[in-house]
């Protein structure tokens, strides 16, 4: 969802009654961790207790499905003004190749980013403790955090 916040950000309210959601969101940067970048390609059923059913409440698949999935999937949103970007993901998961995906769309619309691979990594950076071989992302995230935001 850090994706999804930096690809469209808050204008903010103008006639909210809370302050703070009168006040725009701006983003200076992204670190997403194995995010789902797509969810079009994970739906493939609307059966109870499948993926589209648990987040969008539904059992079809049709247009108005198929809107939401592109409305809350970042990679449909990409656009040159967004902050800079760091993924990290391991190569040993599904997920590994909704990082290179979007990489490309970062790369075509020229943001700033970068993508970090945990080699041999698999989901989850509570599975990379104990494996000193993929540790090394936790350097890499606070050497990228102070080069972006200084």
């Amino acid at each position: 969802m850090v994706l999804q916040v930096a690809a469209q950000p808050s204008q903010g309210l103008v006639n909210a009654e809370d302050v703070v959601e009168r006040e725009p969101c701006t983003v200076r940067a992204v670190v997403s961790f194995y995010g789902v970048y797509d969810f079009v390609p994970m739906v493939t059923d609307a059966s109870p207790g499948s993926l589209v059913s648990r987040l969008f409440g539904t059992n079809k698949l049709d247009g108005r499905v198929s809107e939401l999935l592109k409305r809350y999937s970042p990679i449909y949103h990409v656009h040159a003004d967004m902050p800079p970007v760091l993924l990290v993901h391991g190569t040993d998961e599904r997920l590994w190749q909704q990082g290179v995906s979007l990489q490309q769309k970062l790369l075509a619309v020229e943001v700033r980013h970068k993508l970090h691979a945990v080699q041999g990594g698999p989901h989850g950076m509570e599975n990379w403790e104990g494996h000193p071989e993929w540790t090394g992302y936790k350097q890499v995230v606070v050497d990228w955090l102070r080069l972006t935001l200084r």
